[in-house]
This record gives structure tokens, sequence and C-alpha cells, in this order.
């Protein structure tokens, strides 16, 4: 059990894990939605939804930087990271509004994906030592 702890805690797994979860939720990004009515409680979901998928986005990008670099992770390091993941939503949903005739472009959206990697870099910041150690 601990040789797969280990095994999954190497910057190379964290590579694997961050690719596959940014190229997953790039197709359920860009995949036809639903037309749905909008209703208030489905509208704050949706929100929850941005910010959670950002929050894993920014913290598994993180971690595997901050584990390629031996645990050393500097300010422009995370800025550019959280940059990323920032313009990422961005082209997101620049791709929904020209590419995908059932979507369209949100600007809350982008500001629900600001948010949550902004909580995924604090929570990130917060128990990087914690988890590592």
């Amino acid at each position: 059990m601990t040789k797969l702890i280990l095994k999954l805690s190497e910057p190379k797994s964290f590579l694997i894990l961050g690719v596959l979860y940014t190229l997953l939720i790039t197709i359920a990004f860009i995949s036809p939605g639903l037309k749905l009515q909008k209703i208030d409680v489905l509208l704050l979901l949706d929100k929850f939804v941005h910010v959670v998928v950002h929050l894993f986005l920014s913290g598994i990008w993180l971690s595997f930087y901050y584990l390629k670099t031996k645990k050393t992770i500097t300010i422009r390091a995370i800025s550019i990271i959280v940059l990323l993941c920032i313009t990422y939503g961005i082209v997101i949903e620049v791709c929904q509004q020209l590419f995908i005739a059932s979507r369209q472009a949100d600007l809350f959206d982008v500001l629900a994906n600001s948010i949550g990697t902004f909580i995924g870099t604090m929570l990130f910041w917060k128990l990087k030592k914690k988890i590592y150690s």
C-alpha cells in the first residue's frame, strides 16, 4: 500500500492526471449542452460546478509542479499556473461561443472558473506541506 501511495505521489502520476483531467473537462465543456430552462437553482449549481472543476484543475497542476521541482514552488510559478488555468477557462468559453451551436459564452462562468482557480491555489498553498511531507 505504501508503494502505491509513493507511486501516486510522483510527478509523472500528477502529469498524467493533469493531462487526463484537462482533456476530460475540455470534452465536457465543448460538448453540446442541454437546453435547460433558466432556473435559479440550476444556474447556481452550474456555477458551483465551474468553481469545483477549476479548483481541482489548479490543484492538480500546482501539485505536479511542486513535486516536479522537489517540493519547491515560487510565487512566479504559481502566478503562471493560475494565469494558465484562468486563460484555459476563457478559451473554453470562447470556443463554446464560436463553435458549439447549443452553447454560448458566459462571463459568470469565467468568473466562477477564476474563483475556483483562486480557491484551489489557496488550498494548495495552505495544505502543500501537510499533504506532501
